[in-house]
C-alpha cells in the first residue's frame, strides 16, 4: 500500500506536467494590476540605483588607494542591488510584472557596475580586440579585415556590424555604441530567460527565481558584460531557445516566429563560435530526446528538428567556409587541455592551486570561504533537485511532457565535471567559460525544486529569508570566482593587469604614435601596450618575438628577426622591471619562463635598446619609451 502522504501529493498536478501550458505566472489578474500597476518596482529601482552609487563610491576609493574601503563599499553596493529584488521575487503575492521588472532592473544595474568600473574607456583586453575589428569595418567599409590582436574577431563580426551601424547612424564613438549594444543584449538576456523559464514551469515565480540564480554564474557581472562577441551571442542564443519553445507548441505554424527564429540563429552563428556550437548541441539533444520519448510511447511536445538541423549546418558551414581560422584558435587549446587533464588524473602533473599568487592580490580569507561554500551549496542543491525531479516529478512519464525540461536536467549534470576542470591549469578557462551556458539549465532545475519544495509549502518569512540568503551567497560566490579582487576595483598600476594596467600614460603614448606616424606599422610591445597600440593606435602588433626582450644584447639573430617580421617600432615599458606580471607573463604566453617568473625583468635587458645607431628613441614619457628600428643602419 502506498503511503497516505504520497497519495496526497499526487492530487496536485506535477510541475513538469504543466510545462508547455499557458504560464500560470501570466496569471496576475487585471484587478491586481489595476490596484498596484507598478507595485514595489519603483522602490526596488531606487534601492538598486542607490546601491550603484555606493559601488561607484567604492570605485573612487580604489582609485585613491583606499583598498579596504573600496572593497567594503563594492560589496554593500552590489548586495543592495541584488538582494531586495530577489527577496521580493520570491514572495507569493508579487505580480508577474514586478518579477520581470525586478529581473531586468537588477540585470541592467549589474551591467552598469562593470561599465562604471571604467566609464571613459574600455578596460578589458578583449574589448580592445573587438574595438579594432569595428574600427576596421568603419574605415574600410568591408568585413573580414585581418586583426593583429585576434584571429577570430574579424570572422565572427556580428557584434561589430551592429556597432558600426549605430556609429554610422548616430556619429557616436565606437565605445559608446558598443556599450549600447551590450546593454541591449543584457536586456534581451534577462527578458528571454524569464519568459523561457516561465513557459517551461508555468510560473512567473519560478522564472524570477531561476533568473536571479543565473546571475550567480561567475561570468555574469563582468565577463559577459564586456564589449565582446559572446556578450551579444549569449542573449541571442537564449532568445532562440525561447522562440523554439514557442514554436514547438504553435499549432498555427506562425511564419513570423519561424522567420524570427531563423534570423536569430543565423545571427548567433556569425557572432560567436562557442555559443553557436552550444546552441546547436542543445537543440540536437532536445530533438533527440523528443524522438526517444515518443518511441517509448510517451506523449511529448514536438521537437525543434528543423531548426536543430539548420543551426548545425549553418555553424558547420560558417566554420569551414567563413571562419576556418577557428580551428587554429580552438584545436590547440582543446588538445592541450585534454593532455593536461590526463596528466593530472595520472599524477604526472600537479593539481592547479586555487586562489594562488601574490598575497596582496589574492582574495581575502572571507571571500575564499564564500567561494568554496558557494560551490558546495550549488552542487548539493543541484544533486538534491535532480533526485527530486527523477523521483517525484518524472516529467518523462507524464502527458504533454516537454523534452526541453529533460534536456535541461541532463545538461545540468555537466556542472559537476565543469567544476572538476578548474583543478586542471589548462582546463580552468574551459570550466570558467562554460558557466554562462551551464547556469541556464542549472538555474532552471534549482528554481523548480526550491520553489516547489521550499517556497510554496508555507508563507513563513523564514523561508523567503533563507532563499534570499542562499541566492545572495550564490551571487557573491560567482563574483568572487569570476574575477580577482584587484580587477574588480580600480586602483594603482599592475603589470598586465587589464583593468589596472590600462592607464593614461599608455593611452597618451598610443595617441602620439598614431598622430605622428599613422597606422599599420609593425610593432612589438608588452601585452598592455600591444593591445592599446594595436587597437586605438591601429598598428600591426607582431607576435612570437617576445624572446627579444629577454636577450642580453641585440645580435645578428635579433636584427634578422626584426627585419624579417617588418618590425618598425619597439616599445619598452620600464614598469616591467618593478613588479611581476599579474597574469604570469609580460609580453605573451609563449615568452621565456611564462608563468614561471620569480623576479621582474632586469633593467639591463631593456637597456640594450639604448645608444644604438639602429634604434632611434622617438618617445619617452618616463615609463614608456618607443624606439624606431632602422635595419639599414649598422648595429
Amino acid at each position: 500500500m502506498r503511503p497516505a502522504g504520497r497519495v496526497a501529493r499526487a492530487t496536485a498536478p506535477p510541475l513538469a506536467a504543466r510545462a508547455g501550458t499557458i504560464p500560470r505566472g501570466i496569471a496576475a489578474t487585471e484587478a491586481q494590476l489595476a490596484e498596484r500597476p507598478w507595485g514595489l518596482l519603483p522602490a526596488l529601482l531606487v534601492i538598486a540605483v542607490l546601491g550603484l552609487l555606493v559601488t561607484v563610491t567604492g570605485f573612487n576609493a580604489g582609485r585613491l588607494g583606499q583598498d579596504g574601503l573600496a572593497r567594503f563599499l563594492f560589496w554593500i553596493g552590489v548586495i543592495a542591488i541584488f538582494a531586495p529584488a530577489a527577496a521580493h521575487a520570491a514572495m507569493a503575492g508579487t505580480t508577474r510584472f514586478e518579477r520581470l521588472g525586478g529581473v531586468v532592473v537588477v540585470g541592467v544595474c549589474l551591467y552598469l557596475v562593470k561599465v562604471l568600473n571604467s566609464p571613459v574607456a574600455f578596460a578589458f583586453g578583449d574589448e580592445h580586440t573587438h574595438w579594432r575589428t569595428a574600427a576596421d569595418i568603419l574605415a574600410s567599409g568591408h568585413l573580414f579585415t585581418p586583426n593583429p590582436l585576434s584571429l577570430t574577431s574579424p570572422v565572427f563580426p556580428g557584434l561589430q556590424i551592429v556597432t558600426a551601424a549605430i556609429v554610422d547612424l548616430t556619429g557616436l564613438p565606437i565605445q559608446v555604441a558598443g556599450l549600447i549594444v551590450v546593454g541591449a543584449g543584457r536586456v534581451i538576456l534577462m527578458i528571454s530567460m524569464f519568459l523561457l523559464v516561465e513557459r517551461l514551469s508555468a510560473s512567473s515565480r519560478v522564472a524570477a527565481v531561476a533568473s536571479f540564480l543565473y546571475m550567480g554564474n561567475p561570468n555574469f557581472m563582468f565577463f559577459t558584460a564586456q564589449y565582446a562577441y559572446e556578450s551579444l551571442a549569449l542573449p541571442l542564443a537564449v532568445l532562440a531557445i525561447y522562440l523554439a519553445a514557442i514554436r514547438t507548441r504553435d499549432a498555427n505554424k506562425s511564419r513570423a516566429i519561424d522567420i524570427a527564429l531563423l534570423l536569430t540563429v543565423l545571427a548567433v552563428v556569425i557572432t560567436h563560435h562557442l555559443t553557436a556550437y552550444a546552441l546547436a548541441a542543445l537543440l540536437a539533444i532536445w530533438s533527440g530526446l523528443t524522438v526517444l520519448m515518443k518511441r517509448r510511447g510517451e506523449v511529448a511536445l514536438p521537437g525543434p528538428f528543423l531548426m536543430a538541423g539548420v543551426t548545425a549546418v549553418a555553424a558547420l558551414a560558417w566554420l569551414v567556409i567563413g571562419a576556418p581560422v577557428t580551428f587554429q584558435y580552438l584545436v590547440p587549446l582543446v588538445i592541450a587541455a585534454i593532455r593536461q587533464a590526463i596528466d593530472v588524473i595520472t599524477g604526472l602533473a600537479p593539481v592547479r592551486p586555487l586562489f594562488a599568487g601574490d598575497p596582496a592580490l589574492v582574495s581575502p580569507t572571507w571571500e575564499r570561504l564564500i567561494a568554496f561554500v558557494d560551490v558546495a551549496v550549488i552542487s548539493a542543491l543541484l544533486a538534491w533537485s535532480l533526485i527530486w525531479i527523477a523521483r517525484r516529478v518524472r516529467p518523462w512519464d507524464r502527458q504533454r511532457a516537454n523534452a526541453l525540461v529533460v534536456t535541461f536536467a541532463l545538461t545540468s549534470l555537466l556542472q559537476f565535471p565543469a567544476l572538476a576542470l578548474r583543478l586542471v591549469p589548462r582546463s580552468s578557462e574551459i570550466s570558467n567559460r562554460s558557466s554562462e551556458f551551464l547556469f541556464l539549465p542549472v538555474g532552471f532545475i534549482l528554481a523548480l525544486a526550491i520553489t516547489e519544495l521550499w517556497l510554496r509549502r508555507t508563507h513563513r518569512e523564514i523561508r523567503r529569508f533563507v532563499f534570499t540568503a542562499t541566492a545572495t551567497l550564490v551571487f557573491m560566490g560567482g563574483v568572487i570566482i569570476g574575477l580577482s579582487p584587484w580587477a574588480r576595483i580600480p586602483g594603482p598600476y599592475l603589470v598586465t593587469g587589464d583593468t589596472r594596467a590600462i592607464q593614461p600614460e599608455s593611452v597618451a603614448a598610443t595617441n602620439w604614435l598614431r598622430s605622428e606616424f599613422g597606422t599599420n606599422h609593425g610593432l612589438i610591445a608588452d601585452q598592455t601596450n600591444a593591445i592599446l597600440m594595436g587597437s586605438y593606435g591601429g598598428e600591426e602588433t607582431i607576435h612570437g618575438l617576445s624572446w627579444i626582450y629577454f636577450t642580453a644584447e641585440i645580435g645578428a639573430e635579433v636584427r634578422r628577426d626584426l627585419t624579417t617580421n617588418r618590425v618598425r617600432f619597439i616599445v619598452v615599458d620600464w614598469r616591467m622591471t618593478k613588479m611581476l606580471p599579474v597574469v604570469g607573463y609580460y609580453y605573451e604566453n609563449r615568452e621565456p619562463f611564462a608563468r614561471r617568473h620569480t623576479e621582474p625583468i632586469q633593467p639591463s635587458q631593456l637597456e640594450k635598446f639604448e645608444g644604438r645607431s639602429d634604434m632611434i628613441r622617438l618617445f619617452d614619457s618616463g615609463n614608456i619609451v618607443i624606439y624606431e628600428f632602422n635595419p639599414a643602419a649598422p648595429g
